[in-house]
């Protein structure tokens, strides 16, 4: 339910295959899980699983979902689809790849997502009444 821990993950692996709880013996050469969803479960449990994901998939994907739907200019429209588009990346990307556990795929997901979040809150500020 918790999960081993941040860190812990390669310790386990390799206890596993000492204690002959898995066969494979090259999976303790691997530090992560290679997938954002089992990496995360392997390693904050249930509740780190959904934390996670609901923190940095979930809820920016609905707010982002609710701007396309009341986008009335191509401006709002662009930034609300292109951040919908970014997390639909991001989310199948992770299904083979554990890109928390590389600070490049973070940054670029972080600073993607705050570029369409201002850009959105930048056109909402600058409407015509």
């Amino acid at each position: 339910m918790l999960g081993t821990g941040v860190g812990d993950f390669q310790a386990d692996m390799q206890r596993m295959v000492e204690d002959g709880r898995s066969l494979n013996p090259y999976v303790a050469q691997f530090g992560h899980a290679h997938s954002i969803y089992f990496d995360t479960l392997a390693k904050g449990g249930g509740l780190g699983f959904v934390v996670t994901v609901t923190g940095l998939l979930l809820i920016p994907f609905i707010i982002f979902v609710k701007g396309v739907r009341r986008a009335e200019r191509p401006e709002e429209r662009f930034y609300a689809i292109g951040g919908v588009l970014l997390i639909a990346a991001f989310a199948t990307f992770g299904v083979s790849e554990g890109l928390w556990a590389r600070n490049p795929f973070v940054n670029t997901y972080v600073i993607s997502l705050v570029v369409f979040l201002a850009g959105m809150a930048n056109v909402d500020g600058h409407r015509t009444s």
